[in-house]
């Protein structure tokens, strides 16, 4: 199953997917909605090629926010399979040189290749045009072939954006056929503004404001079989198959030997970028080595202000305002919270939870990892919470987040030396809502709370408030 959680995505000032959250079954599954409104936005983001957003892709219980570089690199080649409406083939070169050409990034041979795109062209019935150019087809010849090309690699979901926009309707109707059948083993999401192409029995959602509305349901409900046809091999294009490909575009098409001889060279080039990536992914993988021997928090930076009674005259002084905005706009910084204490916190979340008091409220905000949602946002009144709580409670991630939690507390806290009473400010703040759940024991280390405490292990605090949410309380 394909699930979206609180997919937000905004270009300059203008929200174009607002908090979308969806599941997407085995089958046919069809958006339609106006042009504009984020259709195409949103096949991006599910088919991994945009990782620029809040919220998370799930893809068989896994988080593609969580996905490595080669990961994700194997989920777009292996799991994906893309239709286009204008096909997206290359018209000088022979149908099944096409289908070849994704085959090529495999770790196939040359026989199994052959024998792959023979079976391919077989089931869709186009056998007869395996060595025509793309050029000589028909547009319904043609989106065949594109549907061929996407269905050679086995994936597991086929996504198709307005797959019979340049065609007649007889056409139309034998692209669809074809996409009923494909629907019976993978998940399809079809994107359309035409509703007349949208089947009875089929799973149905508008695409409106931002959002994505279940407004048809199918009645056949699909489970999968567990069956995994795919290559399962990350996509790798050696120095032998990148000239062999290069010498078939040329006998293709000599007009464009010139361009050939550019692609060559290109090649060449693009192996040695290849050869340093290596390099920089061995890299990688030593330092992932270092986050699981040490745990998340390796990667954390903390910028904090401290004083002491007792020491030297002379002082220095470091102005780290503006920190917040140059972090906040850097794409390797995941998230920036403050570690605020707010304690003698009492919680209310609707009928959910009602004036909980929370017992580990005056401890230093601490976080090893997210488990469920995201982060809270910087400019938004957000907040995460500690898995723990929800446990002592029985209730689970999918029942607080997107709810509003109301609070009471104080802030400023300041501990009296030689006792537990504790001085502060009053603050309430309502609406906040719970965007996350998060798990925040240190990796084999303790907690100091303001009263001096060493806690090995937290029960069920402290929150993780937004930064816009701790300037709301002050």
């Amino acid at each position: 199953m394909l699930s979206l959680i609180e997919i937000k995505k905004v270009f300059g000032n203008e929200i174009v997917l607002n908090h979308l959250s969806g599941d997407f079954q085995k089958g046919l599954n069809f958006i339609y909605g106006p042009s504009g409104s984020g259709k195409t936005t949103l096949l991006n983001i599910i088919s991994g090629m945009d990782q620029n957003f809040e919220g998370d892709v799930y893809f068989n219980n896994q988080s593609m926010k969580r996905f490595t570089k080669k990961e994700l690199s194997d989920y777009y080649y292996n799991s994906i399979g893309f239709i286009w409406q204008d096909y997206q083939l290359i018209e000088y070169l022979s149908v099944e040189c096409n289908i070849d050409l994704v085959l090529s990034l495999s770790n196939l041979n040359k026989a199994e290749r052959k024998m792959k795109v023979a079976k391919v062209l077989e089931e869709l019935g186009i056998s007869g045009l395996a060595k025509m150019k793309v050029a000589k087809l028909s547009g319904g010849q043609k989106q065949r072939v594109a549907i061929a090309r996407a269905l050679v690699k086995d994936p597991e979901i086929i996504i198709a954006d307005e797959p019979t926009k340049a065609l007649d309707l007889l056409a139309a109707n034998k692209i669809m056929t074809e996409l009923k059948k494909i629907a019976k083993e993978r998940i399809v999401i079809i994107v359309t503004h035409d509703k007349g192409l949208i089947e009875k029995d089929a799973n149905v959602y508008s695409m409106e404001q931002g959002q994505l509305k279940l407004v048809g349901q199918s009645k056949q409900h699909s489970k999968d079989d567990g069956k995994n046809n795919r290559l399962n091999k990350p996509p790798y294009l050696s120095l032998k198959k990148c000239i062999s490909q290069s010498f078939n575009i040329l006998k293709g098409a000599s007009i464009y030997s010139i361009l050939t001889i550019i692609l060559l060279i290109l090649s060449s080039f693009f192996m040695l970028i290849n050869l340093s990536g290596e390099i920089k992914e061995k890299q990688d993988d030593n330092f992932s080595r270092l986050v699981k021997e040490r745990g998340e928090t390796i990667k954390d930076i903390y910028l904090s202000k401290e004083s002491t009674g007792g020491g030297p005259s002379g002082s220095l002084k470091q102005d780290t305002s503006g920190a917040v905005d140059l972090l906040k706009d850097d794409p390797r910084v995941d998230f920036v919270a403050p570690l605020e204490i707010v304690g003698d916190l009492k919680l209310n979340v609707g009928d959910l939870i009602k004036n909980y008091e929370v017992k580990d409220s005056f401890n230093f905000p601490a976080i090893t990892k997210l488990i469920a949602g995201r982060y809270p946002s910087i400019g938004e009144i957000e907040v995460a919470v500690p898995k723990r709580l929800l446990d002592l409670l029985g209730l689970k991630p999918t029942d607080v987040i997107g709810k509003n939690l109301n609070m009471t507390g104080l802030i400023d806290v300041n501990p009296k030396i030689g006792s537990n009473e504790i001085t502060g400010s009053k603050v309430s703040l309502n609406d906040v809502k719970v965007v996350g759940v998060i798990e925040n024991n240190p990796k084999g280390g303790a907690i100091t709370s303001t009263l001096g405490r060493r806690d090995g292990k937290l029960t069920d605090g402290p929150l993780l408030f937004s930064v816009e949410a701790i300037k709301k309380m002050r």
